[in-house]
Order: structure tokens, then sequence, then C-alpha cells
């Protein structure tokens, strides 16, 4: 705005400059008179030669603020681009934290659950404490033993704390049957229940991490459609379009009859993303 009244008041000024000189060649040159108006033509033509410069300097001091302007509007999109760099780094580096937290704790149930170097086997073949050198002879009969109860199912237990939004109480359960029964066919569903416990509590990151470690290792179960929805709801929860478009496609391409995959479809014409 301030360039702009300047050049206002300099334009006008060349107006009036050029009026005058107009005026001063219609009067007629005589002596004195006519020396005084060469005076008066020499002042305002360098009158005139200063306006022009000043125009010249505000013209130049312009292009200056625009390149600068310029310069500035390019320094702070490269920093947001940086930014977004940074962020989606961090994401990467607290998912590998995730992965490797959870190896972590299998490797510590793993280790709880191994016997110890030299410990005494629990086979059959052992002495029992009444048959143990220096005990009392034996009867002839064998001792009869209280008929052990059914231990509970563990799992029912906690897929039945889930139903009850017990999440936390759930994920200690499934993941006290996983220790205990390492061998049971439901493991993998525990497993996968411990990603919907997750998922529940709105804890995305850690039920993205489930879900992928689910589907590293039981690819093939039943439950892998799920858990590949599962995993791409849990980014879309957390803004993450481009992952959870990602993973609805790989669902389409890996189990494409399957209702998830479907329901992926669904997603991502809702997202405005081509299957």
């Amino acid at each position: 705005m301030r360039q702009m009244a300047v050049r206002g008041r300099a334009a006008r000024v060349l107006r009036f400059l050029g009026v005058v000189l107009l005026l001063a060649g219609t009067v007629p040159a005589q002596g004195d008179t006519r020396q005084d108006l060469a005076k008066i033509q020499r002042y305002i033509i360098d009158l005139q030669q200063q306006v022009w410069e000043l125009q010249k300097r505000l013209d130049e001091q312009q292009a200056a603020t625009q390149a600068a302007l310029e310069g500035l509007k390019k320094q702070l999109e490269a920093y947001q681009a940086t930014q977004t760099q940074v962020v989606q780094q961090m994401q990467v580096l607290l998912n590998e934290i995730q992965a490797l937290k959870e190896q972590l704790r299998q490797t510590e149930s793993y280790l709880r659950t191994r016997p110890a170097p030299g410990a005494p086997p629990t086979g059959p073949g052992n002495t029992t404490p009444a048959e143990s050198p220096g005990g009392p002879p034996s009867t002839g009969e064998a001792t009869k033993k209280p008929e052990a109860k059914p231990a509970p199912d563990l799992f029912q237990i906690a897929y039945a704390d889930y139903s009850r939004g017990q999440y936390d109480v759930a994920v200690a359960e499934f993941r006290q049957f996983i220790e205990a029964n390492p061998k049971d066919p439901r493991v993998p569903e525990a497993r996968y229940w411990i990603g919907e416990c997750h998922y529940a509590k709105k804890a995305y990151l850690d039920a993205i991490v489930d879900f992928d470690n689910f589907l590293r290792e039981y690819a093939d179960h039943r439950l892998a459609p799920a858990a590949y929805y599962k995993k791409a709801l849990a980014y879309l929860q957390m803004g993450r379009k481009a992952q959870a478009a990602s993973e609805f496609r790989n669902l389409i391409r890996l189990y494409p009859d399957s209702e998830e995959a479907q329901a992926a479809r669904s997603q991502l014409k809702q997202l405005g993303v081509e299957p």
C-alpha cells in the first residue's frame, strides 16, 4: 500500500512538472526571462530524473520483496515436507519397538516355562514319595488318588471376559492360555483375539502389531481375512488412509471371495480409492 501511494504521488509530480514545462515553452523568451525559464526547465528536468530514479528503486524493492516472499514460501513447504517425513519415520520406529516388545515377551515366556538345567524329570518313571527309600512298605494295594477335577478352559474364560468388555483382563488370560498351552490348536485364535481386545480399547497401534504378527505366522488361518480387515480399520482410525487402503487392497488380492474382501471394497469406495 505504501509503495502504491508513493507511486501515485510520483505520477502526480510528473504530470505537474510536465504542465510547468508546457507553460514554460509558451512564455515569450526575452532577456532575463529566457534565462530564468532555462533555469526552471533544467530544475524541472532534474526533478523528473529524481522521480524516475525513485520509481526505479521502488520497482527494484518490490521485486526483491516478492523474491524474498517466494523464498520463504519454498522454505516453509520444505519444512512441512520434512516434518511429515519425521512423523512417518517415528511411526515406523514405534511399530518396530512394539514388535520387539512382543518378541521379548514371547522369549521371556519361553524361558519361564523351560525346565531348568539338571532338574529331575517329571515322567512316570519317577519314584513317588510313598516309594522313596526308607519309606513304609507297600501294602500291595494301589493307593487310590482323588479324582482330579477338569481344569477350567482358560480360552473360554478369556473370551467371556472379552465379550463383557474386560479387555485388559482378557488379554492377560489369552496370553496365559498361550503360555500354558503352546500346542493347543486354538493358540492362533487367542493371538487374534488379543488384537481384537486392543482394537476395542482403541489401542490401535498395539492392535496393528498384534494383527501383523498373527498374519506373519498364520496367513492360511481362517481368521486371516478378518485380521487384515481389522488391521486396515486400525490404520483408518489413526487417520493413516494410505496405509489403510494398502491393507484393504492386500485383503482383496489374497482373499478375494471372503466376506471381509467385500467389506474392504466398500471401504475403498468410501475413501474414493480404486480397489
